[in-house]
């Protein structure tokens, strides 16, 4: 992952039927992500990916970011009886590979709030006595 430029991903959730999927397909986009697919997954019920074009930095700092952006629609995705199933992250000309469903919901130029994440140092060494 060092020779990344920027970190992008998508977002992913089940849940139970094609109505959930869209109603939590159209409020992620809504308000959040320019393009949201989703698709069928067998007994499972339906897979929501929200394509996150962040792009966030290469850094701890990035990947923590993009990491809450997920914990954040995950909030979103229970309101339709969803739940995460994780995600990836993906180098920006990677993106367009999660991009087609049977439903598809997009709002170009949308992008989530971006909360706050705040890296301290590690506590200093105590010796064990």
């Amino acid at each position: 992952m060092s020779g990344w430029s920027a970190i992008e991903g998508t977002h992913s959730f089940v849940v139970g039927d094609r109505a959930g999927a869209d109603g939590l397909a159209r409020a992620l986009a809504a308000h959040w992500f320019a393009r949201v697919v989703a698709r069928p997954v067998g007994h499972a019920g339906w897979a929501v990916d929200a394509l996150d074009e962040g792009p966030y930095p290469v850094s701890p700092l990035g990947f923590r970011t993009f990491d809450a952006v997920g914990r954040a629609a995950a909030l979103v995705a229970r309101d339709f009886g969803g739940y995460s199933q994780g995600g990836g992250q993906c180098e920006p000309d990677m993106l367009h590979l999660f991009a087609d469903g049977p439903i598809v919901h997009s709002n170009p130029g949308a992008c989530p709030p971006i909360p706050d994440v705040v890296i301290t140092p590690a506590p200093r060494s105590v010796p064990w006595s």
